[in-house]
């Protein structure tokens, strides 16, 4: 399976390992990373397009890059372990799994 993460700098990392996903979600809780231009971190399965950005306060949003008229979803109050997860599960390309979570819509 190809999928990607991109930092909050734009680096990005071709199939990163459990542990490299665990140490990038932990940047997040970097006082540093509040200051930045774009202070989320992103994990996109490439054959889906579907994307999960993770932000500093626990706001995750779930979104398919490829399906422009597709609102995005979000959850909120999400731990780092819970967000390690649906990182590894969109990673493991368990759609099913994942788009069955209680996601919101922006208009919910």
């Amino acid at each position: 399976m190809l999928y990607h993460t991109t930092d909050n700098a734009g680096v990005t990392e071709i199939n990163p390992s459990m542990e490299q996903m665990r140490s990038l979600i932990a940047r997040l809780d970097h006082p540093e990373i509040e200051t930045t231009e774009h202070p989320d971190i992103t994990l996109v399965h490439n054959p889906s397009g579907w994307s999960i950005s993770l932000f500093p306060s626990g706001i995750v949003t779930l979104e398919n890059l490829d399906e422009a008229d597709m609102a995005p979803r979000f959850m909120d109050g999400i731990t780092r372990e819970e967000a390690l997860q649906l990182w590894s599960d969109l990673a493991k390309g368990a759609l099913t799994a994942l788009l069955e979570r209680n996601w919101k819509q922006a208009a919910d």
